[in-house]
């Protein structure tokens, strides 16, 4: 059920990408589907283990081999022209072979070694020297069970889809747009079919397409600077409260630049950047939230008493996949929250947690004119 989730969610993201769930053994015979004559590079990261068993299965191909290493993967554009197809091992080489495929053509077979299913869909991301380039998607997933690791970090970024489903509901309760199912969704398959790899795989895969046609998600955001699993931990706690119990503080008004710049700090982004997602309403604009807000308040209760049970099965799928439950991390979760609501431009749970005057003030003068100008520039 977990495969025909994906397939679905493929279908109805318009990727143009198949996956075959099998082994690496059958490589050679997924590639000659692809490209029934010519060359073919190997792509590896950290699975250069792999590399050579996979070369052997694409010797018709005359397979020329890279190893992926740091964040550039521009090098890789010296490969022979006559290339015209890439295998690639690891969520590194994905990315890599998909650039290489964006910008010279060709077919990409991706081989995820992670069941978080990292760079199989979206731009380049931060860490590599072209982040944020638009990549075509791969061609063909070929998607081993045996060969993914990681199963307990997939958990912990796989649960972060019901934190950014309630994040999508509450800015569409309060801008009448609407709200958007892929994530729910998303967060349903995770405990329907996750204690199985192949089924884990599935809903990371669903939840990063999601990702990739939606606006940046504060908790995803988030996730990348610190532990997807306590991340979700720290924010679901948060988010429970938030939803069964905030009210709004009147005529309250947040340090916007002071928590751009913390925000800032914290994520090592451009505070100009993070000051884009900050639109400071207007008096008539925050009595318009509070009252949508009341009229909301029994719908909104019970969206927290699900998502608190949804966050005790998280916990046990976990623990189930062999992890451990990260000890002294708490602080850095609550102070990823705290900056939380300057990642996205959404009214999320945190932005109206800084609206209505629920999270940490900030000390005295925390912005100087020196740093606003920068901010504004």
């Amino acid at each position: 059920m977990g495969v025909a989730f994906l397939q679905n969610a493929l279908r109805k993201s318009g990727v143009q990408a198949r996956v075959r769930f099998c082994t690496l053994a059958e490589v050679g015979a997924q590639l000659s589907a692809l490209l029934p004559h010519g060359r073919a590079a190997v792509f590896a990261d950290e699975g250069f283990a792999r590399m050579e068993e996979v070369r052997t299965r694409l010797k018709c191909h005359d397979p020329v081999c890279a190893v992926v290493g740091g964040g550039s993967v521009g090098e890789l554009l010296a490969l022979p022209d006559e290339v015209r197809a890439v295998v690639a091992l690891g969520e590194r080489s994905i990315a890599a072979a998909r650039f290489f495929a964006s910008l010279r053509g060709g077919y990409v077979l991706a081989v995820p070694l992670s069941a978080s299913a990292g760079g199989l869909f979206g731009a380049l991301p931060r860490g590599h020297a072209q982040a944020g380039y638009p990549l075509r998607p791969p061609d063909l997933v070929l998607v081993d069970a045996s060969l993914l690791g990681g199963a307990p970090q997939a958990v912990g970024f796989g649960a972060l889809a019901a934190l950014c489903a309630e994040d999508a509901a509450l800015s569409c309760l309060f801008t009448g747009g609407e709200e958007p199912s892929a994530f729910s969704r998303t967060a349903e398959a995770l405990v329907l079919h996750g204690e199985g790899k192949e089924g884990l795989f599935c809903a990371c895969a669903a939840f990063r397409l999601a990702l990739g046609s939606s606006p940046a998600m504060p908790a995803a955001e988030a996730a990348e600077l610190g532990d997807a699993f306590s991340v979700f931990s720290g924010f679901a706690a948060r988010y429970v409260r938030f939803l069964e119990q905030g009210s709004p503080r009147r005529y309250y008004v947040p340090d916007y630049v002071g928590r751009v710049l913390r925000a800032a700090r914290q994520s090592g982004r451009r505070a100009g950047e993070l000051l884009r997602n900050v639109c400071v309403p207007t008096a008539a604009e925050c009595a318009r939230r509070m009252e949508i807000f009341a009229q909301a308040r029994e719908k909104l209760r019970i969206r927290g008493e699900l998502l608190r049970l949804f966050a005790r099965k998280v916990r046990r799928l976990y623990v189930l996949h062999g992890g451990q439950i990260p000890c002294g991390r708490e602080a850095q979760a609550a102070a990823l929250y705290e900056c939380a609501a300057e990642l996205s431009p959404l009214l999320s749970v945190p932005a109206m947690e800084r609206e209505f005057g629920s999270l940490a003030e900030l000390p005295p003068n925390a912005a100087s004119a020196a740093a606003m100008r920068d901010a504004c520039g």
